[in-house]
């Protein structure tokens, strides 16, 4: 409902004062609220988490229910779902102000507290895995921060878990020093040839050690950064293979997950297909949050990326030096979750919104006020040189649905590299870095109007 509002605002922008929008704002959220811990809207957390006493909020939730659903959710005209809204000001104006007293008047919060929890939203990023395609996200998340615009919490799958990592490591500051990063890559820094014997994942064409990811992510006394030191909250979504993964698979499919000798390249690329395709079904799968529970916060980041990377059949990750300490959390959350292997986030949450929504109202950030913006490199595009991707990505835009109840706004690039790009040259960097900073600079104003703090007015 808030989010209609606001693009009824960004639309026509001269149908309601300025006041009056707000309150409407404020309304909304302080008819969501029910847990949070104070401060944490505004950045200055105090204490913590406290439950919002419901008999008090209930009154004023039935009443935006009753009064607002219909304008917002059914009237498709901008002007008239605002002066439809216009026209229950009065009570509604009076059942926030009753609320308000009845918030405050128990001490456990200040009116500050009260205000940025209702009226501040979070920026949250769901960005979503689609190999070299994803390299896309950096000049996107740079447009946002030339307005200031930093977020405050950050999922990733495959690709994403990656420019999500390196984003939090630096606070979302350093963009160009990750795409500087990015452009030093050599081969040798991110990929070997495979690794016979035991592994994290299923074998593949490429070892993915990312040893340059490792040696950027460590502290100044060289340990390694963990889940749980990130400037920005962070968490890496993985696919969980199941134990006796290979008697669940269908008749003729155990083969075809082998090393396989040295099949034709068309071979080759059928089997990935097939194999890919075959991971989309949670009897196979599930899915696996890194980061969010206290027991995979000690996982090292750059194995976490390396493991929600892993793409079955093509990139295999195996670090170059395994760490005790990552390994036993590691092993510990495969007994706890009856895993065999961890594979690429993108096989079970492609774009993972769902997962980021259940964080911050299981109260990862301790405000429940999130403007959860998703990003999606990997839709349908015509690409002559890579069809046989095509029912690949058909299948994994079929996860999208599910997710949308949980996104605040998805944006779908338009112009990305190719997903098989994994490690691009740097003038593809370059295009990339352009192609979204275009693209995002046209929802700029929406987002800024969707961020922007709105106040309590008590008169």
């Amino acid at each position: 409902m808030e989010m209609a509002l606001i693009r009824a605002r960004h639309a026509a922008p001269d149908i309601l004062q300025a006041a009056d929008y707000e309150v409407l704002r404020y309304a909304l959220g302080c008819a969501r609220l029910y847990r949070f811990v104070p401060g944490a809207a505004s950045g200055r957390t105090r204490g913590e988490e406290i439950a919002v006493d419901q008999d008090a909020v209930a009154p004023l939730r039935e009443l935006v229910l009753r009064t607002l659903e219909r304008p917002l959710l059914k009237e498709d005209d901008y002007c008239e779902r605002q002066e439809a809204c216009a026209a229950v000001m009065p009570s509604l104006f009076a059942a926030v102000a009753a609320v308000r007293m009845q918030l405050l008047a128990d001490g456990r919060l200040s009116a500050a507290e009260l205000d940025a929890e209702a009226g501040r939203k979070t920026l949250c990023l769901a960005l979503g895995g689609g190999g070299g395609a994803g390299y896309v996200y950096i000049g996107a998340v740079a447009r946002l921060r030339e307005e200031g615009i930093l977020p405050g919490y950050l999922v990733g799958a495959s690709i994403g878990s990656l420019i999500g990592a390196v984003m939090a490591h630096s606070g979302g500051r350093d963009l160009e020093g990750l795409l500087s990063w990015a452009k030093a890559l050599t081969m040798r820094q991110i990929f070997a040839r495979p690794k016979t014997g035991p592994s994290y994942t299923l074998p593949g064409i490429m070892r993915l050690h990312l040893l340059a990811m490792h040696e950027l992510l460590r502290h100044p006394d060289g340990t390694a950064v963990r889940l749980g030191e990130l400037d920005i909250p962070y968490e890496a979504v993985v696919a969980g293979i199941r134990q006796r993964f290979y008697a669940l698979l269908p008749d003729g499919m155990v083969d075809s997950f082998g090393w396989g000798g040295k099949p034709r390249f068309s071979q080759r690329v059928g089997q990935r297909i097939l194999q890919l395709t075959t991971l989309l079904n949670p009897a196979l799968t599930k899915s696996l949050v890194l980061g969010r529970d206290a027991d995979t916060r000690d996982v090292r980041v750059a194995d976490a990326v390396g493991l929600s990377c892993a793409i079955p059949a093509v990139l295999q990750y195996e670090p170059r030096y395994r760490e005790p300490v990552s390994d036993a959390a590691l092993a510990a959350l495969r007994e706890r979750e009856n895993i065999a292997l961890f594979a690429d986030g993108g096989v079970v949450d492609n774009v993972p919104a769902r997962i980021l929504w259940e964080g911050v109202h299981g109260g990862r950030i301790g405000t429940r006020n999130p403007f959860v913006l998703a990003l999606d490199c990997f839709s349908p595009h015509w690409d002559t040189h890579h069809l046989w991707l095509g029912p690949l990505q058909q299948l994994v835009q079929a996860q999208l649905p599910g997710q949308r109840p949980y996104f605040d706004w998805l944006v779908r690039f338009d112009r990305v590299l190719s997903p098989v790009n994994l490690l691009p040259n740097a003038a593809d960097f370059d295009r990339a870095w352009r192609w979204g900073w275009e693209q995002m600079d046209a929802l700029v104003p929406m987002f800024k109007l969707a961020l922007a703090p709105v106040r309590w007015r008590h008169t």
